[in-house]
């Protein structure tokens, strides 16, 4: 109804750089290289979770439980990957006692480098969806960012292939606004960010 209201007064409906986000880092629940790599530690959260006995040794060991996994929003791999690093020492002093599945050390290596992969569009899509000030003039900036953030990544072995996805799925999404030449370019966020006394050079 939106779309079809700014049709009629001659209006450009801008998309929520929020949630377009989300649609770019939700490629990495969906890439294989990427579920290969956080298997074990799916299984290492899903085997604690359902041992209160356990869970009960983890939180009175490290004072949290571990996050399960929800496969229909993008955030889950990072926040799990985030709480089992948080208590990892403690977790894994649990898993002996109790003779459970053990994280290897390259496997813990993997999930810090998921953890970093993920963490900067955390940042970017809670900053782009506050409500409290306008992040229009932001858009952009954080775009670059994100395309040199992956770009870094893709150099990194355990996150090269899903780090390519989200960089080809990240300039689909957004190139339209640095790039003028595009038949759908909107220069309102070029303008915005001029106009911003923190990105003026």
């Amino acid at each position: 109804e939106s779309n079809e209201a700014c049709n009629k007064l001659g209006l450009t409906r801008l998309a929520c750089f929020s949630h377009s986000l989300q649609l770019v880092v939700a490629k990495f629940n969906k890439d294989t290289s990427a579920s290969a790599l956080l298997s074990t530690a799916y299984q290492v959260v899903n085997s604690v979770n359902r041992s209160s006995k356990v869970t009960e040794a983890l939180v009175d060991a490290a004072g949290k439980k571990l996050v399960s996994r929800c496969t229909t929003r993008w955030t889950t791999a990072y926040l799990v990957v985030r709480r089992l690093l948080q208590v990892k020492e403690e977790l894994k002093k649990v898993l002996l006692d109790h003779n459970m599945t053990m994280l290897q050390p390259e496997e813990w290596d993997g999930l810090e480098v998921v953890q970093q992969l993920l963490s900067k569009f955390a940042d970017y899509t809670n900053m782009s969806g506050s409500e409290s000030y306008s992040t229009i003039s932001s858009i952009i900036p954080f775009y670059i960012d994100l395309k040199i953030h992956l770009e870094e990544m893709k150099k990194k072995p355990p996150v090269a292939s899903v780090a390519e996805v989200l960089l080809t799925e990240l300039h689909k999404r957004f190139n339209n606004l640095t790039d003028v030449h595009d038949p759908d370019h909107i220069p309102v966020y070029l303008m915005a960010t001029l106009l911003d006394p923190r990105y003026r050079m």
